[in-house]
């Protein structure tokens, strides 16, 4: 399993963004996502479903392992263990 961090700062690379950018998507501040991004918190409550709505919107869904890429490229990985 990757880290909740690892997790939020692969789904704002694939999404391509700012921090600030991302956080304003999300409705959060930009020091959420930093702190997010850092490990000192993970996404909770409204900012966690703000993030699972984001990603369903883009097309990012997750791996058994929790890896977060584009729907898209799923059938390539299909029988990848990570």
């Amino acid at each position: 399993m990757i880290s909740e961090s690892a997790r939020v700062r692969i789904i704002r690379a694939l999404l391509g963004i700012n921090s600030k950018t991302f956080a304003a998507k999300l409705g959060v501040d930009a020091q959420t996502v930093s702190n997010w991004e850092r490990g000192r918190s993970v996404p909770a409550g409204r900012g966690r479903e703000a993030l699972g709505e984001l990603c369903g919107k883009a097309g990012i869904t997750f791996t058994a392992t929790g890896l977060p890429v584009p729907v898209s490229e799923m059938a390539s990985l299909e029988g990848v263990t990570e």
